[in-house]
């Protein structure tokens, strides 16, 4: 074996769907990570027109938007929602 060559000799076995799934999570990632950037724009209304292209995208994708999460996090119920869905 030469210095150039790698230990690793893995191929590549995932299949397109997977492929196709890993690409649209890793979308996703970038997209909540990108919306919580925007928080950092000082003006309003720019932020609320970044942060809705954003959960425009995502929907388009087929995921929960940030506004949905964020709606669903903050509220006070969830909590007392998960405490009776526990068994004991």
């Amino acid at each position: 074996m030469t210095l150039n060559q790698s230990k690793s000799r893995r191929t590549d076995v995932q299949t397109p769907a997977q492929k196709a799934a890993t690409a649209r999570n890793f979308q996703i990632f970038n997209l909540r990570s990108l919306y919580k950037q925007a928080r950092l724009i000082r003006n309003t209304k720019r932020r609320a027109i970044v942060q809705a292209l954003i959960d425009d995208e995502l929907s388009d994708i087929g995921a929960e938007t940030e506004a949905d999460r964020s709606a669903r996090r903050d509220d006070p119920t969830q909590f007392a929602k998960v405490g009776e869905e526990l068994p004991f």
